[in-house]
């Protein structure tokens, strides 16, 4: 790829809590999670092309199509028409090292990624507060990648307040191989007697805070009331939350955003690569150490 001209990480993006807090007259839910972004996701290389072409490589490319809703495309589409010009050209690479339909947010962070590395290819000068508010339209948890940092996302994901000197935790991200659809974990969260409530003590509170003293207050305050639906559609879920609880050094284990993806907290970085290490036996399972912030 000698004529790439820029790259850019598309992080992984982990909820460490999502409480559902309602639900609105058009079915959508109410929601409040706290985003942290990993040193390791998907990545979007951008050089000269002919209108707007796009490539997916990577371990997880079999798993998508080339296809003109892509969101990355999307993304990019968008991007042009919004400048005033349908004409702006770029060949876009996607490599795709996350997982598909994973809860991880691959499709919201390449989205943000693209729109981050075009508008600096493009040299149009937008600030992330402009491409922050055109992203909605590409998926509610689009703006809070954008900002790429730890977040309180609120409302159906349109409300983001990035969070100040976040600690950096440790992590073990493990999918079981197993793809879920958010709209049917969404649905099977509508037919059960999930009673709503918002998260107690806000989030921005913990700027400042220690690793340890994060690490309590998620244990104490705070849940993913999407991990029961998630769980009952794919048990292979709480075969990997009952694994990770039993690694050394972890802190605690919890699915992320719709799953399947779970994660563990540790309190160094050693632990989660040592397991990492026992876990590589699962075949089937995709394991990765990240540092979260």
């Amino acid at each position: 790829m000698s004529g790439v001209v820029m790259s850019r990480l598309a992080p992984a993006k982990i909820n460490l809590f999502l409480h559902i807090t309602g639900r609105r007259a058009n079915g959508y839910h109410d929601l409040e999670s706290l985003f942290v972004f990993a040193d390791f996701g998907d990545e979007i290389l951008i050089e000269e092309g002919e209108g707007l072409e796009l490539d997916v490589k990577g371990p997880f490319a079999g798993s998508l199509v080339n296809s003109s809703d892509n969101l990355v495309l999307l993304a990019a589409q968008m991007l042009a028409e919004t400048s005033g010009k349908d004409s702006y050209s770029a060949r876009i690479t996607l490599i795709k090292n996350l997982p598909v339909s994973a809860g991880i947010g691959g499709g919201s962070s390449d989205a943000a990624a693209t729109l981050l590395a075009l508008n600096q290819f493009w040299d149009l000068g937008k600030s992330k507060n402009d491409l922050a508010e055109m992203a909605p339209d590409l998926g509610a948890d689009v703006p809070a990648c954008i900002y790429g940092k730890a977040s309180f996302v609120s409302g159906i994901g349109e409300n983001v307040t990035p969070l100040e000197d976040f600690p950096e935790l440790a992590i073990l991200m493990v999918n079981p191989g197993t793809g879920l659809s958010t709209a049917q974990v969404f649905k099977s969260l509508r037919e059960s007697d999930l009673e709503f409530s918002p998260v107690k003590g806000m989030p921005q509170n913990l700027c400042g805070s220690t690793q340890m003293e994060v690490r309590n207050w998620l244990e104490s305050e705070t849940r993913n009331d999407l991990q029961p639906a998630a769980t009952s559609m794919a048990p292979e879920i709480g075969a990997v939350l009952e694994t990770l609880e039993l690694m050394p050094g972890c802190l605690m284990a919890r699915m992320s955003g719709s799953g399947p993806t779970c994660f563990a907290l540790f309190d160094i970085f050693e632990d989660a690569i040592g397991a990492r290490s026992l876990l590589n036996s699962r075949a089937s399972w995709w394991v990765q150490e990240a540092l979260v912030s």
